[in-house]
């Protein structure tokens, strides 16, 4: 089953992604493969990319990244769109550590 990253809509200043399936998203994020390779990624990366004040460098960087992985679909928009997913990736990894590790508290 695709998704296109074209079908987000934009509401006020929150990024809506109704049609991703985030129950199976949640789901396939506790498997042993996911939940191993995000363990080996330092926890200030993910707070770097929940911060809304580094959403222009996550979108240079994407756009990047596109033009090298994806050069016919490498737009503003779909980078953009990346950048704004990567920010809610972001923001549950940091929710599901403080989640496990309460008494931790997190710097900016």
């Amino acid at each position: 089953m695709g998704y296109n990253i074209s079908q987000m809509k934009k509401t006020g200043s929150s990024t809506q992604l109704s049609s991703l399936p985030w129950g199976e998203i949640e789901k396939l994020l506790q498997t042993f493969e996911v939940s191993d390779k995000v363990s080996k990624v330092p926890l200030e990366t993910f707070q770097f990319a929940a911060d809304k004040e580094n959403r222009e460098f996550l979108i240079t960087s994407a756009l990047k990244s596109l033009k090298k992985s994806d050069p016919k679909n490498a737009t503003q928009k779909a980078a953009e769109s990346l950048a704004d997913m990567m920010n809610i990736f972001a923001r549950m990894v940091i929710e599901e550590y403080q989640n496990r590790h309460p008494s931790e508290e997190l710097t900016k």
